[in-house]
Parts: structure tokens; sequence; C-alpha cells
């Protein structure tokens, strides 16, 4: 075949732009499914630090400084370091907290009332998660207000399967989150 004869044939176009296209959209349904599965995580991230902030809210706190508060404060206890920034850091509240009211020490399948926030979210460590109190000075003759808490969980490295390389390095990690509530008065 002639080079002018080569150039002028259309046999095989067809196939060449089909792959083409094919191309483009298995990459596009790849992009989906793993934006759908950061997203699944983040997911997971809100529901675990709204979950440690109900078990925080009417748990014992992880400070042993919050129990006895008045006036205002501010306390934060840090997983990661096991302190918190009055002092006084409780690891058995943390740790009820993170792996749930059923101290059995682990993270995995368990019923709802048993639950921690490593069953919600199941890479999650004490040391991924801070607790903050909150408390107010309260008005002339009242009580001291139960604290706002405050349920952080610490930025971490976003799983991905086929994106990691391409993506830029801030989408290579997922945001802290934080959950709040207002704490319970246990006393009566």
């Amino acid at each position: 075949m002639t080079l002018a004869r080569f150039q002028r044939s259309e046999s095989g176009s067809v196939s060449v732009e089909m792959a083409l296209i094919c191309t483009v959209m298995i990459m596009l349904t790849l992009g989906a499914v793993e934006a759908g599965y950061a997203y699944s995580q983040h997911s997971a991230a809100q529901n675990a630090a709204r979950h440690g902030a109900r078990l925080a809210a009417v748990s014992a706190p992880v400070s042993n400084t919050v129990i006895n508060a008045s006036g205002s404060y501010d306390i934060t206890c840090a997983g990661g370091t096991q302190s918190c920034s009055n002092g006084g850091y409780r690891g058995n509240a943390m740790d009820r907290i993170v792996r749930g009211p059923d101290s059995d020490g682990r993270c995995g399948t368990t019923t709802r009332e048993r639950r921690g926030m490593c069953d919600v979210m199941n890479s999650l460590s004490v040391a991924d998660v801070s607790v903050r109190y909150v408390g107010a000075l309260p008005a002339a003759g009242q009580r001291q207000a139960p604290p706002l808490v405050t349920v952080t969980i610490a930025e971490r490295p976003l799983k991905t399967v086929l994106l990691g390389g391409a993506l830029p390095g801030r989408f290579r990690t997922l945001p802290s989150v934080s959950a709040s509530l207002m704490g319970e008065d246990l006393d009566g």
C-alpha cells in the first residue's frame, strides 16, 4: 500500500476513536469511585466525632480538673500526648470514649449501646482524638453548668486506591473533624 492510499484509508478509525473514548470514560469512572470512597471516609470521621461527643458528654471527664471546676475554664485533653492543658489526664476515660463503654480495649463489631468512636471509624486510635471542655462562669446564685464538650479527630491520611500519587498534597489528607455537645449534669 502506498503512502497516499494509506493516508486516505479510514479503516480502523472507529477502533482508534473507541479506544480513546473508553480510556477517558474509564478514568472518569474510576475518579468518581475514588471521590465516593474519600467522601465515605470523611462521613465516617464525622460520625465517629459525633459519637465521641455523645460519649464524652455523658461520661466521666478525661481531665480530673473538670470534675471540681468552678468559674470559667477551657481544658483540652489530647490522646496523642496523653495530657490535659491543666493536668489530670485520665486515660481510662479517653479509652471509654474511643473504644466504647464495654471496656474490652479493642475496636470492632459490637452492639450499638457498647460502641465507641473506633467502632464507627475502625482505623481510629486514642492518639488521633482530643477532647475539649469549656465551662462558663455561672450567674450569681446559680450552680456551675455542665461544660461544652468538643471532640476532635486530628487530620489523617486519606486512603485512596488509585489516585494517591495523582492528587496534590493538600488533598491527600482527611481534614480534622469536630463535634460539640453540652455536657450532661449527672449529679442530679
